[in-house]
């Protein structure tokens, strides 16, 4: 089909866009003329091999919105019946405040409050919602006593690389039991990354001195350094089981507490 013909063709189609006929179908014919049939929209020929659209029914707003919950016992959905209509106490255990806040905190509120808006917002329960922060619990009485013992230890032995390096040694040791009963195959990949940061550290520091530049120097702090950050939480650890029961200051638990409710809230 030469360019003259079809341009006659987009020429047509913009004429009769123009005029606004009625649906036309147009055909080339072997001469490359167009031609074109008037068509019925409502005939069947026109129907034919359309996809029908299923019959739309308007809402209605005569029945209110009701709440089915899948019951474990019966394996169905079941519908919500409250003690008190229309009334729904919700509880939501908050969280525990042992360390900075982080996504799963976030989560934790994002979630909760979003079934509390569909709740009340949506199935027009009127409800009383409830969330708890914990900051008297046995983590944190944990993560404060190593935090604290791990601050006095780096101030009064962090200079003694040699015994640092000895208790580092043993705090493995005990971690290494800690680690054969985990069972949760995540907090396992959590401690190989850490074991693995721990090594390769130890590593560079052994190479170090056995280069023959002894312990001392900006390169042999600057390591050293580097082992201790990655060993933190195997010697805090280690050092609460050798001296946690010496801490009994109530201010080093209040402040961790009082830190990690600031960062949450």
């Amino acid at each position: 089909m030469s360019h003259l013909h079809y341009f006659r063709l987009a020429l047509l189609s913009r004429t009769l866009s123009l005029c606004r006929l009625i649906p036309r179908r147009f055909f080339l014919d072997c001469a490359g003329r167009v031609t074109a049939t008037r068509t019925n929209s409502n005939s069947p020929a026109m129907a034919e091999g359309k996809r029908r659209q299923p019959a739309w029914k308007e809402p209605t707003q005569d029945e209110e919105p009701k709440l089915h919950l899948y019951n474990s016992l019966t394996r169905s959905k079941t519908l919500f019946v409250p003690l008190k209509p229309q009334r729904i106490k919700f509880y939501v255990c908050g969280p525990t405040v042992y360390d900075s806040a982080h996504m799963g905190h976030a989560r934790a509120y994002l979630s909760f409050d979003i079934l509390r808006r569909v709740l009340s917002g949506y199935f027009n329960y009127d409800v009383l919602f409830v969330m708890n922060i914990t900051d008297i619990d046995d983590k944190i009485i944990k993560r404060a006593r190593q935090g604290y013992l791990l601050e006095n230890y780096l101030k009064d032995e962090g200079q003694k690389y040699s015994e640092v390096h000895g208790d580092i040694m043993k705090s493995l040791e005990m971690f290494g039991q800690k680690y054969a009963k985990e069972d949760d195959q995540d907090k396992k990949k959590m401690y190989d990354d850490m074991l693995g940061r721990i090594n390769a550290s130890a590593q560079k520091l052994d190479q170090h001195i056995k280069t023959g530049a002894g312990a001392e120097g900006p390169e042999f702090v600057e390591i050293f350094n580097e082992l201790f950050t990655h060993s933190k939480d195997v010697l805090s650890d280690w050092l609460d089981s050798q001296r946690g029961h010496t801490v009994t200051d109530q201010k080093v638990f209040d402040s961790l507490a009082r830190k990690a409710n600031f960062c949450v809230i």
